[in-house]
């Protein structure tokens, strides 16, 4: 039995892939990187003499990350896979041969395509295409690659989510559910945001409540004209019949005073009259006044309503009622403001 393993580890080292000092740096001018390293990539080799997986992939990973070149990914890989990680090992693996140089020993190289295929076997693969080149791909919320991605990418069995994103689109989403040793073609279409409506685009739509106006209406003319002529009518007409009271009430007045003066209205029925025609002369006069006042202005809120309500422009209806009585007057203003 010891010497199965014995022989099992000597197979294992057989297949890590040596790394000439700095001649695989991953940048120009990256010699202190390469160095440190080299560095780790020996004590990792070190480490896998001694069977201790989980400190040689310690020192394997730290050596890709410093410095990531075929050769570190490869026995990186190699590690990942002893650890039962095949996840992680196929992706370092696929790394590993798809920067593999021409000059590069074929053994290794064989080794690594071996055992990735094994590992396809236990893990799910996809292949993903994103509609904008330059989209970030991730995938479980681990970024990737941008696009386009032209390798295979690998995921652990279960609930996978891959996302594509692009400033100025909105974010491609797809989610499945990944299977051992199947493939998977995810095609991820970014779509441009729809276009916000502009505001100096929008329209108000018109009411019934609120309608244009249609100029001036003609029932208000022809109310502001009958009214005006109203008052000129009662205007005129009382006040002739001031006029007359007035005479009647001088001529009895005169009369009155060549026979005896009135001191006051109870003097005699003579005086009472006097007095009455007095009064109605003074209602008359008054009912005159208001009358001819109202007429005017009839007619200038008629002539103002005419000159306002006009189209395109609001108008209020206004009517002037002049009001008259025996005592005195006043005016009536109807409308809507």
């Amino acid at each position: 039995m010891k010497s199965l393993r014995k022989l099992s580890l000597l197979w294992f080292l057989a297949a890590l892939v040596p790394q000439p000092a700095l001649a695989q740096s991953a940048l120009p001018g990256a010699a202190v990187p390469a160095k440190s390293a080299e560095q780790l990539y020996r004590e990792g080799m070190e480490l896998v003499g001694k069977q201790k997986w989980a400190e040689a992939e310690a020192k394997f990973r730290q050596a890709f990350e410093l410095n990531p070149t075929y050769d570190a990914a490869a026995n990186l890989g190699h590690t990942e896979q002893k650890l039962g990680k095949y996840r992680d090992a196929a992706e370092h693996l696929s790394f590993a041969i798809r920067n593999w140089p021409i000059a590069g020993k074929r053994e290794p190289r064989d080794l690594a395509v071996k055992t990735l295929d094994e590992l396809r076997a236990l893990v799910g693969t996809l292949t993903v295409e994103a509609s904008v080149p330059g989209a970030l791909v991730s995938v479980n919320g681990r970024s990737v690659a941008r696009a386009p991605i032209a390798y295979e990418l690998f995921v652990d069995p279960g609930a996978v989510s891959v996302e594509a994103k692009f400033e100025g689109y909105e974010t491609a989403q797809r989610s499945l559910t990944a299977e051992k040793g199947k493939r998977y073609e995810v095609k991820l279409a970014l779509q441009k945001p729809p276009a916000m409506p502009s505001a100096t685009a929008s329209a108000v739509p018109m009411t019934s409540a609120s309608p244009l106006p249609q100029g001036p209406r003609k029932e208000v003319i022809v109310t502001g004209v009958a009214l005006t002529g109203a008052g000129l009518v009662v205007g005129l007409a009382t006040g002739v019949a001031a006029l007359g009271a007035a005479a009647d009430a001088q001529k009895q007045l005169d009369g009155i005073r060549l026979q005896q003066p009135c001191k006051s209205p109870a003097d005699s029925a003579v005086c009472k009259s006097v007095q009455a025609k007095l009064t109605e002369q003074d209602a008359l006069t008054n009912t005159a006044f208001w009358s001819l006042v109202g007429a005017g202005v009839a007619g200038v809120a008629t002539v103002i309503y005419v000159i306002a309500a006009r189209p395109a422009k609001t108008s209020s209806g206004v009517v002037v009622v002049p009001v008259a009585g025996t005592t005195g007057g006043g005016l009536t203003i109807i409308g809507r403001f």
